[in-house]
């Protein structure tokens, strides 16, 4: 299963996206890097801002004096930092649930230095090419999903048995986080002489048998807080 089911364009054609964002047939969203006139932001509720994404003062300063080896680090740095992560993994999230979307970059430059750093970002972090065009597609490569489906579940955008099917037969997080939230969620579900391995082990062959079983808790208390 693929971690990634939507797709990401970007374009810089303010009319395109508003055909978009007018067609009641469209489910499409747009990211906005607009932030100088955001109209499309006051017009339409399928908008999201996304101006978190462009390059920081400490970058555009680089830039200005013409050091683009400065820029190019402190741009990097700062897209692999923890906020502007955070957003990209929420775009991840609508990826990854089906919705399709399109980032809006008013009079953007393809040879820029700056848009192309944040291409490479999605392309080298993520495994994802930002469609740009019917000859320049979206595409994705399914070597991340085990990458995208552990910042998924680390940032809770999917539960335990979500991340327990969608990652590949015999894959264990080796991430001391992820392993110890893993075991924190599903010890409840575990029986005595069972081991966390032998039970995601037969919960994934059981969703492959027979679709996704019921679980419940091996352990149960009452209103009361007494075993039952």
């Amino acid at each position: 299963m693929r971690a990634i089911k939507g797709s990401l364009f970007v374009t810089d054609d303010i009319m395109f996206v508003r055909q978009i964002l007018m067609d009641p047939r469209s489910t499409m969203l747009c990211l906005s890097l607009d932030e100088v006139d955001r109209s499309l932001e006051r017009e339409f509720n399928r908008v999201v801002p996304a101006t978190l994404l462009l390059p920081p003062a400490s970058a555009v300063c680089a830039e200005i004096d013409g050091d683009e080896e400065r820029f190019i680090q402190e741009y990097s740095n700062y897209l692999n930092s923890e906020i502007p992560t955070g957003f990209i993994v929420t775009i991840l999230k609508l990826l990854h649930d089906a919705q399709n979307a399109i980032m809006y970059i008013p009079s953007f430059n393809e040879d820029s230095v700056w848009f192309n750093q944040l291409m490479m970002n999605f392309f080298v972090r993520w495994g994802i090419t930002i469609g740009m065009s019917k000859e320049k597609g979206f595409n994705y490569d399914p070597r991340y999903d085990t990458v995208i489906l552990e910042e998924l579940y680390r940032n809770n955008y999917i539960n335990v048995f979500q991340f327990i099917i969608e990652t590949p037969m015999g894959y264990y997080p080796s991430d001391y986080y992820l392993s110890m939230k893993l075991q924190n969620e599903l010890i409840c579900f575990i029986t005595p002489g069972e081991t966390i391995f032998g039970f995601i082990a037969q919960y994934r062959e059981a969703v492959f048998n027979a679709g996704t079983p019921f679980v419940k808790p091996a352990v149960s208390f009452d209103h009361g807080g007494q075993l039952c």
